[in-house]
């Protein structure tokens, strides 16, 4: 939510652009960085010989705050981790350092919001869904807090995704539990009966008094009072007794 007492910035006054150049060695084995949507984070594209690079690239540091050109608008930025550091990227994907106005990780997430969804997609131009960021129209106005108020959203919003993850954690142990209880009690029970085919395991219990008032036949097994039949055998004197109905309809109609 954002507050009143919160100060405007430029987003110039934040995150301040940075251009390393690498001069790339042909012999050398370089780390290139993939930028995932809907902020899904920062990780390893590829490792890649410098003969196979021919564009001119720059050099990423673990911390910076890097954006894709091209598909900020489907929010694909974040901060780059410790495993990328010294990686390269191209000049579709601009790098940023913080400045001293701002925590680096309430500015991660700061990103995410809908408001900051608005600055970039009017920053951004072009015809289809990849339209690129145009750094020149990115640097509007932002109302941020000031910064022990920054650390201190920061610092609730780890300790909420921190329960998050033992909620998780949980729920992932007590499924592979039910799972487990599962299969060990039906292990067990194969090990205390014999296996036979469904088809053959399954009965149909009907009132005998009741289906021979109304067919008079039914070829299953008699007892007091029911008479247990398979599916199949259900199946087959219905189809009897209703050819035997029909045909007896049919007589009796031209009798008359």
């Amino acid at each position: 939510m954002i507050k009143k007492s919160w100060k405007k910035y430029k987003i110039e006054q934040l995150i301040i652009p940075v251009k390393e150049s690498v001069d790339i060695d042909i012999n050398e084995k370089y780390k290139q960085v993939k930028v995932r949507l809907d902020h899904k984070g920062v990780e390893l594209r590829k490792i890649i010989k410098g003969a196979e690079i021919g564009s001119k690239q720059y050099l990423a540091k673990e911390g910076q705050f890097i954006i894709s050109k091209i598909d900020a608008r489907n929010r694909a930025m974040g901060i780059i981790p410790y495993e990328l550091n010294n990686a390269i990227v191209t000049n579709d994907f601009p790098l940023f350092e913080f400045s001293e106005l701002v925590d680096k990780y309430f500015f991660d997430y700061y990103s995410k919001i809908p408001l900051f969804d608005k600055v970039i997609k009017s920053a951004s131009e072009g015809t289809t869904n990849r339209r690129r960021l145009k750094l020149d129209k990115f640097y509007n106005l932002e109302k941020l807090p000031q910064l022990p108020e920054q650390k201190r959203i920061v610092k609730i919003i780890k300790s909420v995704e921190a329960k998050q993850r033992i909620i998780n954690e949980l729920n992932e142990e007590q499924e592979r539990d039910v799972k487990s209880f599962l299969f060990s009690y039906f292990e067990d029970l194969k090990e205390k009966y014999f296996t036979k085919p469904l088809s053959k395991a399954i009965e149909i219990d009907i009132d005998a008094e009741e289906v021979n008032s109304t067919s008079g036949k039914l070829n299953c097994r008699d007892s007091s009072k029911f008479k247990a039949c398979s599916p199949h055998q259900v199946r087959h004197n219905l189809k009897e007794n209703s050819s035997e109905n029909a045909s007896k309809t049919y007589h009796h109609s031209h009798e008359q």
